[in-house]
């Protein structure tokens, strides 16, 4: 397949695109291609909303011990912290993918015997995100700019998760959990477990989900405690 044929196939024919992937997974693609999308977004950010507003914002809303001197520290420090964290997504957008690959490699090949290269597992987890990052960083875009800059949510600016429906001064640890439940991580859950079946056909289909969903549920399970002990 060509290059537009996989990325077209990502979304209308999965398991013939991943068939291809895992013969020639050409990793270093998706992680190019989930870069370029990430740093386009947040320069629209940049420029559209701005780090300032959402600095002061975020600070607003968990300043209610702090006193005037330490809130406008804060503003200040935060301000020159965040943009360069906001740059550095696509590093760890890359990492994440390495890790997970890593994490699906354990899963399907040391527990459920499966005999995938880590290379094709890099190649799946790379594929597998663009779809739902594609269509995520458009239609945050595009909230962008229909919403006013006061009332977009950086953490959550698209309602595609049950956190956008918690009602306003929900408890954190449930903020995070409902933001878990995604319809974008699900697709990506669901691409996932296709390219594991297209990689070892003798997996069916329910056990490479199995694969990918008790590594997320850990994740989810662990970031909801964190959440709980932060105030």
């Amino acid at each position: 397949m060509s290059e537009i044929g996989r990325l077209a196939g990502m979304f209308f024919s999965p398991t013939a695109a991943f068939a291809d992937i895992v013969r020639r997974p050409r990793w270093w693609i998706p992680m190019l291609l989930i870069g370029i999308l990430s740093i386009g977004a947040i320069a629209i950010f940049s420029q559209h909303i701005g780090w300032d507003q959402i600095v002061r914002k975020t600070i607003d809303q968990n300043s209610q011990n702090m006193t005037p001197q330490d809130r406008q520290r804060a503003i200040a420090v935060a301000s020159r912290i965040v943009p360069i964290v906001g740059y550095i997504a696509p590093v760890i957008a890359a990492v994440s993918i390495v890790v997970f690959a890593a994490v699906l490699i354990l899963m399907t090949n040391v527990m459920l015997g499966a005999d995938i290269t880590f290379s094709s597992m890099m190649g799946i987890a790379g594929y597998a995100s663009i779809p739902p990052t594609l269509v995520a960083a458009a239609l945050t875009i595009l909230v962008m700019f229909l919403k006013s800059p006061d009332d977009f949510d950086i953490q959550n600016p698209l309602a595609f998760n049950l956190g956008a429906f918690l009602p306003d001064g929900s408890a954190r640890w449930l903020l995070t959990l409902g933001r878990s439940m995604d319809l974008f991580t699900f697709w990506r859950i669901g691409l996932l477990a296709v390219g594991i079946t297209a990689a070892a056909p003798k997996l069916k289909l329910g056990k490479a989900l199995a694969a990918v969903i008790i590594p997320w549920l850990v994740w989810v399970a662990l970031t909801t405690g964190l959440a709980s002990l932060s105030r």
